[in-house]
């Protein structure tokens, strides 16, 4: 397992899932979203499994959420809500090519990604 930490998340990349933590109470611009696409591409030059933690309550800018809708970030990502987190933009936002799925658990989400690594 490592760790890696930015000013407003925090990172554990873990068998080949790499799981995002954000802090509470940030609004996520789009230079911080360029922030976690650079750590990403340091981390892996392709990252297959993403985990979002929603475990803390944040949001996205408007132009960050366009940002993370048209990357090409991640195959598989398993956004974990835990049952209190509206998603009111689920499937307006999300990019063709992701396949992405929504959890109230973290462990049903991983079991769901453990599901998609290629061997």
């Amino acid at each position: 397992m490592q760790e890696y930490k930015l000013k407003f998340a925090r990172f554990i990349y873990d068998d080949s899932i790499l799981e995002i933590i954000i802090h509470a109470d940030i609004e996520v611009t789009s230079s911080m979203v360029t922030e976690v696409f650079d750590l990403i591409k340091s981390i892996e030059p392709k990252i297959s499994l993403i985990l979002v933690n929603r475990i803390n309550l944040y949001s996205y800018s408007f132009k960050a959420n366009i940002m993370l809708a048209t990357s090409k970030l991640a195959d598989y990502v398993a956004v974990v809500k835990y049952g209190r987190l509206p998603w009111p933009l689920k499937g307006f936002l999300t990019p063709k090519f992701y396949r992405m799925a929504f959890f109230d658990e973290r462990n049903t989400a991983i079991d769901w990604l453990n599901t998609k690594k290629i061997d």
